[in-house]
C-alpha cells in the first residue's frame, strides 16, 4: 500500500503495470512511495494457519498469505480515516507459491464496505516479481 504526498487526483488508472520480473533487478524504494500499510487495519477473507496477515506484512518476499477457504480469497485494508492511495504494490511469485498466486487482482475502494467500487483490475500470468497497480493518473 502506497501513497504519494502530493497526490490530490481521484481519477483512476485502470491499466496496471508490471514494474519488475526479479525483485534483485529492481527495488521500490528507489519510486517516490511511502508505505502506508501501518496505519491499516487489514482482515483477510480466510488464512492457513501460520500463513496470515504477518506473512503479507513482513516485508520478507520468501513467506506469503495463503488462503484456506472458498472464492472469492479477499485483502480487506481499512483506514480509520480518509486516506489518498496512490498506488498498490503486490509481490507474488508463481515458482513458490504455484497453487495459491492469483490470476486475477481487483481492487475496489470507497468509503465503507457497502460502497465500494471497482478501480484497477488485472490479469496475471505466472507472475513473479513485483507488480503496480496505479490507483491514479497521476504518474509524478
Amino acid at each position: 500500500m502506497t501513497e504519494n504526498d502530493e497526490y490530490d487526483n481521484n481519477t483512476v488508472d485502470e491499466t496496471a503495470t508490471d514494474i519488475q520480473q526479479n525483485q534483485d533487478d529492481y527495488n521500490l524504494d528507489l519510486l517516490t512511495f511511502r508505505d502506508i500499510g501501518d496505519q491499516a487495519h487489514w482482515m483477510l477473507s480466510s488464512r492457513k494457519m501460520g500463513f496470515g496477515v504477518e506473512n503479507l506484512r513482513d516485508d520478507q518476499v520468501e513467506t506469503f498469505w495463503q488462503s484456506d477457504g472458498n472464492q472469492p480469497h479477499l485483502i480487506n485494508i481499512m483506514f480509520s480515516r480518509k486516506t489518498s492511495v496512490y498506488a498498490l504494490a503486490v509481490y507474488l511469485d508463481y515458482r513458490q507459491d504455484e497453487s495459491y498466486t492469483p490470476q486475477k487482482i481487483l481492487i475496489r475502494a470507497g468509503y465503507t464496505y457497502h460502497d465500494l467500487q471497482d478501480v484497477c483490475q488485472k490479469e496475471l500470468n505466472e507472475p513473479c516479481g513485483w507488480t503496480l497497480f496505479p490507483l491514479s493518473d497521476d504518474e509524478q
